[in-house]
């Protein structure tokens, strides 16, 4: 397993010590406890810690002792956290899954693949309870991951552009519909 103290300090350079108070958006990191199963909210303090522990991939990054917890990956309890997103009191949630094309055409029987799709089906049918509440849901298909391919991520990221762009049309109409309530400060924000 990976120790992890290379990618916290990646993180500390990159938000400058910033704390979670800091945040002109709210913001919030999400874990898992290893010995409860609990979603662990941390939203206090130094983030780069926190976002560390929210990315502790299972066997891949050693878990971060935070408070007497063993907390890895957030996407093991809430792979979309939006009902979190909610709790903070967001007039819109915009969900993006990125588990709803979880299979592969090419499938082949094998112990690697079996083990590896029976966990992608749990954090399907789990992202899919996830986003229930949420007013906007973007899925993009990624096409096939496995665990280790979190680098090399531009075909990722050019698949998000395109399934933003096309909700867009809707969320700009539901951000109009409610810019007399709560939202009219975000929208004044974006743009400065």
């Amino acid at each position: 397993m990976i120790g992890g103290e290379k990618l916290k300090t990646f993180i500390e350079d990159y938000i400058n010590g910033k704390k979670f108070e800091d945040c002109k958006i709210p913001f919030v990191a999400v874990a898992t406890d290893l010995k409860t199963g609990e979603v662990v909210v941390l939203n206090k303090g130094e983030m780069a810690q926190s976002i560390r522990t929210s990315i502790s991939i299972p066997l891949v990054f050693k878990p971060v002792e935070i408070n007497g917890r063993m907390l890895v990956d957030g996407g093991l309890s809430a792979p979309v956290p939006s009902e979190i997103v909610r709790d903070m009191g967001a007039n819109i949630v915009i969900a993006v899954n990125l588990d709803k094309h979880y299979y592969d055409e090419k499938w082949k029987p094998g112990w690697y693949n079996i083990a590896n799709d029976s966990l992608n089906i749990l954090r399907h049918h789990l992202a899919l309870s996830n986003v229930a509440n949420a007013d906007i849901v973007i899925d993009i298909n990624v096409g096939k991951n496995y665990w280790y391919q979190f680098t090399n991520g531009q075909d990722k990221i050019l698949a998000g552009e395109k399934a933003v762009k096309e909700i867009l049309p809707g969320l700009q109409e539901m951000i109009y519909q409610k810019r007399k309530g709560g939202l009219k400060k975000y929208l004044e924000f974006f743009k400065k």
